[in-house]
């Protein structure tokens, strides 16, 4: 089940980026990437890594959830 997931997410991926929806860019100076934004807030490149380990930590969580179920 959890290789079926994991090939799943990987296919997803790639047809997006094959797509042009994503791509390999992860930061992009200048993007306001949290929902509060406004034109006085930023979002610095290290957070923005950080946020993205989180992200991934998740992503993680929610498949052994599902391994688990």
């Amino acid at each position: 089940m959890e290789q079926i997931i994991l090939e799943m997410f990987t296919k997803l991926r790639e047809q997006l980026v094959a797509a042009g929806v994503i791509d390999n860019v992860l930061f992009i100076d200048g993007t306001k990437i949290l929902a509060n934004a406004n034109k006085y807030s930023f979002v610095w490149r290290k957070n923005t890594l950080r946020f993205s380990e989180l992200n991934k930590a998740k992503a993680v969580a929610l498949l052994e959830g599902i391994k688990a179920s």
